[in-house]
């Protein structure tokens, strides 16, 4: 069982808006048992920031990434936008329910406070597209990365704006960029 307190649904949902605010890599997500995790985000790696008492804004450091020669962190902010869903509240309501563990843990983790490993997230990838009636078999988890790129550039982001949110060193993120998705 992967949370408690969220059904495979809410998650996905919550994994969904994350995914589209910050583009996540899966291996920013998950831990792998044959390869370092040195990637992974940590609890302390995420920030809320409060205006008049309520959750404004969510910063991201991601300490290691691809391309990342100077070995300089680089910090990703999103805050409530104009969708109906919000990635602020969705953050904040994960971390409400998950268990408590000391901030150089993996931000995403089980009921018991291990880390979300890479087998366990594809199995529940897998439930909440046949939930909602899609073929699985469809999506991979580059398949959020080019959600993320498509979502900013029809929100009229900047090629400069979306190569900053994904990390992108060079143009590479055009080929993530799809043309309304069937």
């Amino acid at each position: 069982m992967y949370l408690i307190h969220l059904s495979v649904v809410q998650m996905s949902k919550f994994h969904t808006l994350t995914y589209k605010y910050i583009s996540l890599k899966v291996g920013e997500l998950v831990t792998s048992k044959n390869a370092p995790n040195d990637n992974v985000l940590l609890l302390h790696d995420v920030s809320l920031f409060y205006i008049q008492g309520k959750a404004a804004e969510v910063q991201v450091c991601f300490r290691r990434f691809k391309h990342n020669v100077r070995g300089m962190p680089k910090t990703n902010s999103f805050s409530h936008g104009t969708a109906m869903e919000s990635a602020v509240v969705a953050m904040v309501e994960y971390l409400k329910v998950r268990p408590f563990s000391v901030p150089t843990e993996p931000l995403f983790c089980s009921v018991d406070a291990t880390p979300l490993h890479r087998p366990v997230f594809d199995r529940i990838l897998h439930k909440c597209l046949a939930s909602c009636g899609l073929d699985s078999s469809r999506y991979k988890g580059h398949s959020f990365r080019i959600g993320a790129a498509t979502y900013a550039a029809e929100r009229g982001l900047s090629d400069s704006q979306i190569r900053s949110m994904g990390r992108w060193k060079s143009n590479a993120f055009q080929k993530y960029i799809r043309s309304h998705l069937n």
